[in-house]
């Protein structure tokens, strides 16, 4: 036998149960939940309700995962995101996978910051986000986004004079779980600034 449990009824809770060799369960009713839980597990923790009037709650492993609120957004609390960057009043010159000092977003901890490594929990489409100044001279500089140690795509400038110029790019890219996204500064001197954002980048799971 197979069952849906509905928490929170007068009585406790209300069960329907089809055969196990039935393909659906079929109402020819309107089933009216009147804001208790629909438990779809056998332990009971995960569901979905509404305990906010107009707010529909997605309940996983005890936790809300997603909300819908009564103007149609929707929030996800644990979906992967990073955003980090460095900060300072030096330049930052150092060839190789760029060293974050600052972490702004880090939901899921999938960012380790002893390998400047973001590491794909699952697998799916992620945006990528990368952005810095150039130093104010004539040397090319050149930005690398590493998936697993290799080039997964790069953006180049030129300075001019006393100009900063930005360099920034985003990508939609499919990852697979485990698969590492690392920045790399392959040539030149980007802006510190006066304790401003000199270069940083950023991803998140789009689904």
């Amino acid at each position: 036998m197979s069952s849906i449990k509905l928490k929170g009824s007068s009585s406790g809770e209300a069960i329907i149960t089809a055969a196990s060799d039935a393909s659906a369960i079929i109402l020819d009713k309107k089933l009216d939940l009147n804001g208790q839980e629909l438990v779809l597990d056998a332990d009971g923790d995960t569901s979905i309700h509404v305990d906010t009037d107009d707010q529909i709650d997605f309940k996983v492993g005890g936790t809300d995962r997603m909300v819908i609120d009564s103007s149609g957004r929707v929030t996800k609390s644990a979906q992967p995101a990073f955003s980090g960057y460095v900060t300072g009043t030096n330049n930052y010159s150092t060839v190789g996978v760029v060293n974050i000092t600052n972490i702004a977003v880090n939901i899921g901890s999938h960012f380790d910051t002893s390998t400047d490594r973001f590491t794909a929990p699952v697998a799916g489409l992620y945006m990528i986000s990368y952005g810095a100044h150039s130093e104010n001279d004539s040397n090319a500089k050149l930005i690398h986004l590493f998936k697993n140690g290799g080039v997964l795509t790069h953006g180049s400038t030129y300075s001019q004079g006393t100009t900063h110029q930005s360099m920034s790019k985003t990508i939609v890219t499919s990852l697979a779980a485990n698969d590492y996204i690392q920045l790399y500064l392959a040539a030149g001197t980007v802006w510190g600034g006066d304790s401003s954002t000199g270069i940083g980048w950023d991803i998140y799971l789009l689904g």
